[in-house]
């Protein structure tokens, strides 16, 4: 099993704090393609840690593999630089997920390459996803919490619909359309920010804190 690059499975076989993007193979899932390029972002948590804040909040770490699946027609062309958070989206659970959720947070993107990505073709600064293939990166998502009362700039415990929204692309958009162009003879280049399914999150309401300053930043390592 190779470390990075693209790796093939058989068809039906699937398989604030920012702390730093982690690349891994691409696999396939079986789908019903939809027509055009389309780009469909899951999320799968891994684990979770509280962390102390000070006498009115902390915050929980959600340490996520981010699945990024090609659900149309033809192939996308993702660069690897994806995975930045630019916004995190929560509401309760019990109003469903609302068109103006109740938490708004904006995140800090991360910036993952030097130089513009402005070859003739396609490098291995970018994967090549075809039609139900997907991409696993691993991100960790800090959420503030309560801790003394209620507060309209903290999670209190209880249970919530997340979603994500990533950026795929960190150069231009001029740059991104000229690429596309580009490029088009290998896929389609997939530049927009894209928003993840809804996933479930539970805030306990008596959880064990920890100090997250001493925990040592995320080595680059394989999400599966």
């Amino acid at each position: 099993m190779t470390q990075y690059g693209v790796r093939r499975l058989a068809r039906g076989l699937a398989s604030a704090m920012w702390l730093p993007l982690v690349l891994s193979p691409v696999a396939r899932e079986r789908s019903s393609a939809a027509d055009g390029p389309q780009l469909r972002l899951d999320l799968q948590l891994k684990g979770e840690q509280y962390c102390e804040g000070d006498v009115d909040g902390g915050s929980v770490l959600l340490r996520y593999v981010l699945r990024f699946v090609n659900t149309g027609s033809e192939p996308v062309i993702l660069s690897k630089g994806t995975g930045g958070i630019l916004e995190i989206l929560g509401a309760h659970l019990s109003d469903g997920l609302s068109p103006k959720p109740e938490y708004r947070l904006l995140g800090d993107s991360i910036t993952t390459h030097t130089r513009p990505l402005d070859s003739a073709r396609p490098g291995p600064e970018v994967v090549i996803l075809r039609p139900g293939d997907f991409f696993l990166m691993r991100e960790v998502v800090g959420i503030p919490i309560s801790i003394s009362h209620n507060s309209p700039a903290f999670f209190a415990s209880g249970e919530y619909f997340l979603q994500i929204v990533v950026e795929t692309w960190l150069d231009s958009d001029e740059l991104g359309a000229q690429q596309r162009e580009r490029w088009k003879g290998w896929g389609y280049l997939w530049t927009d920010p894209i928003k993840s399914e809804p996933t479930r999150i539970k805030i306990a309401a008596n959880h064990k804190m920890s100090d997250c300053t001493k925990i040592p930043p995320g080595a680059r390592a394989p999400a599966n």
